[in-house]
């Protein structure tokens, strides 16, 4: 709920905003024409973004599955190269002892998937996943070899809308810090020593 209404208050203040500048193009057809572009892409945002509650709803009604996460990120990385074949990847797993179990459910699923998307992008050859573990938590790590991120970018995740990407408003990144923090997790993102950005997941390990 808390993250739909940071969605929906943006979304209801730019359509009235649109609204208020349609008026006064009362005498520019050409005007009028783009504002009813840009307020038709609010209304669609705004649907979409319905959805997402309503599909978030659903899903928190059902209890998570416990799952091993040595068993759990393979199955999710092996889904999401079925989605980019084009991408090239390098798959660690540590051999700490004991059974990472975790809670996981679709929604999980998904902000896993959108990180690996946003690591995709940035450059899509030999990005690097490795999941660690110990007494309380489950340790994921996504590495890539793009440009980098700004640190204003990085302090800013889960605050606001923030892109990685020179386009785009960065509602996946937000939505995905709000589902990992659900969880009880975070996601933070660095500046890897020898260049691309280091994406850090930590997840508690499930008490079940």
């Amino acid at each position: 709920a808390g993250t739909a209404h940071e969605l929906g208050t943006p979304l209801s203040t730019m359509a009235v905003l649109l609204n208020e500048m349609r008026a006064d193009a009362a005498d520019n057809p050409d005007q009028i024409r783009d504002i009813d572009l840009l307020r038709s892409q609010v209304d669609a945002c705004k649907s979409h973004l319905r959805h997402l509650v309503d599909s978030a709803d659903r899903r928190r009604m059902a209890s998570p599955a416990i799952r091993d996460a040595r068993e759990w990120l393979p199955g999710v990385v092996q889904r999401w190269l079925v989605l980019r074949p084009d991408v090239s990847h390098h798959l660690e797993m540590s051999d700490q002892r004991g059974t990472p179990w975790l809670e996981v459910d679709t929604t999980l699923d998904q902000a896993i998937t959108n990180l690996l998307n946003n690591a995709a992008d940035a450059a899509p050859d030999a990005i690097t996943i490795r999941l660690d573990w110990n007494e309380s938590e489950v340790i994921i790590d996504i590495r890539d070899h793009g440009p980098g991120i700004s640190m204003e970018i990085a302090d800013q995740l889960g605050e606001t809308f923030v892109s990685t990407k020179s386009k785009g408003l960065g509602i996946g990144l937000f939505l995905t810090h709000a589902t990992i923090n659900r969880f009880g997790g975070g996601v933070s993102l660095y500046n890897h020593p020898d260049g691309g950005t280091l994406t850090e997941v930590i997840l508690p390990l499930s008490k079940s």
